[in-house]
C-alpha cells in the first residue's frame, strides 16, 4: 500500500507507512506536510497521522551545526595525546587519543550524507 507525502517543493511516494515514518523521524518529513494513503484517500497532516509516532528527541552528537567545534576539540586531544607521548607521558598520551578517535568517529559518522527519498513527478 503506497503512500504520498505532499511537501511545499513536490510529492514524494513511499511504497509503505513504515517508510514513512522512518522519513518522518530523520526529518526528510515536516510535521506540516500531508500524508495520503493512495488506498483510501485519505490526508492527514504529519504531525496528527494516527499512525505516525512523534520523532524521537535529536541527540547532540547529530546536530551538524556543532560540527567545526567537535573537530577542534579532536584535533587539540590528538595534539595533546602526541605532545604527551613525545614527553614520555603514556598515562595523558592514550586516554587522549581514544577520546580523539571517539569524538572522529562521531564527527565522521554525523557527517555522512543522510539517504534522501526520491521524487516522483
Amino acid at each position: 500500500m503506497a503512500f504520498r507525502v505532499r511537501t511545499p517543493d513536490g510529492e514524494l511516494t513511499y511504497p509503505t507507512l513504515l517508510d514513512v515514518e522512518r522519513a518522518f523521524h530523520l526529518g526528510l518529513v515536516d510535521p506540516e506536510d500531508e500524508v495520503v494513503d493512495e488506498a483510501t484517500g485519505a490526508v492527514y497532516r504529519a504531525r496528527e497521522h494516527p499512525s505516525l509516532s512523534p520523532p524521537p528527541p535529536q541527540r547532540f552528537w547529530h546536530n551538524r551545526a556543532a560540527q567545526p567545534a567537535r573537530m577542534a576539540v579532536a584535533l587539540t586531544l590528538a595534539l595533546a595525546a602526541l605532545l604527551a607521548g613525545a614527553t614520555q607521558q603514556w598515562w595523558l598520551a592514550l586516554p587522549a587519543a581514544v577520546v580523539a578517535a571517539v569524538v572522529t568517529v562521531q564527527v565522521a559518522v554525523t557527517a555522512q550524507a543522510r539517504p534522501r527519498a526520491t521524487k516522483r513527478p
